[in-house]
């Protein structure tokens, strides 16, 4: 069993995703907790984050299979839920997080509110920090203007990278470098050019064995 996550902006399109997405699972929605208050003050915000979390906790107890749907823009904010999870359960977390374009994001929040929505949409996106796998995520999942792309681990990413290369797959190389570098582009570990040559030998030694073979 897995621990789902939606996270993203307000109006970026998760309640629609999981319905279509995840239509059997346990949802807890933030939005939930908050609309129980009239007026939105910073002690009701934060205690919406308690009930969420807390009813988030309680369903995991219960065995029930849970999307957690939050903005949760920060990885403070995430470290909270996260580190609750993994008091509770050893179950994988798996998050998928809504990073829309400027212009998606501003229709949204219009057609949503009825409100001109750019200063929003902007303050969300200025503010959003994209989860890394450092945060204790076994899969991660970012949503660009409803196309779904995986982010990859460092060393997967070295990996399929060097495989495509050696491989002369120009195109996927591509593709998984940029998602190596996207992903984490500040943690590019100082052994990566070793990393690199040691699995080259490691693929080329396979291939050299797979030739004999034939």
């Amino acid at each position: 069993m897995s621990i789902i996550i939606v996270s993203g902006p307000a109006g970026a399109g998760k309640s629609t995703f999981i319905k279509k997405t995840f239509p059997d699972r346990t949802i807890i929605d933030l939005k939930d907790f908050q609309d129980k208050y009239p007026v939105l003050t910073y002690e009701n915000v934060a205690k919406s984050y308690d009930d969420c979390k807390e009813a988030l906790i309680t369903a995991i107890k219960e065995g029930k299979e849970v999307v957690l749907e939050h903005t949760l823009l920060r990885e403070i904010r995430r470290k909270v839920y996260i580190d609750a999870i993994k008091e509770v359960t050893n179950d994988e977390i798996i998050i998928y997080c809504f990073k829309p374009s400027l212009e998606l994001l501003v229709n949204r929040i219009e057609e949503r509110c009825g409100k001109r929505g750019e200063a929003d949409a902007k303050n969300s996106l200025n503010t959003l920090e994209i989860p890394t796998f450092a945060e204790g995520y076994s899969q991660i999942f970012i949503i660009k203007d409803d196309e779904i792309v995986e982010q990859i681990d460092c060393d997967t990413a070295i990996k399929k990278f060097v495989a495509s290369t050696v491989t002369n797959d120009e195109e996927t190389a591509s593709k998984v470098f940029e998602a190596f570098l996207d992903n984490e582009p500040e943690n590019i570990p100082d052994d990566f050019l070793e990393k690199i040559k040691s699995y080259a030998v490691m693929i080329d030694e396979a291939e050299n064995e797979n030739k004999l073979e034939e």
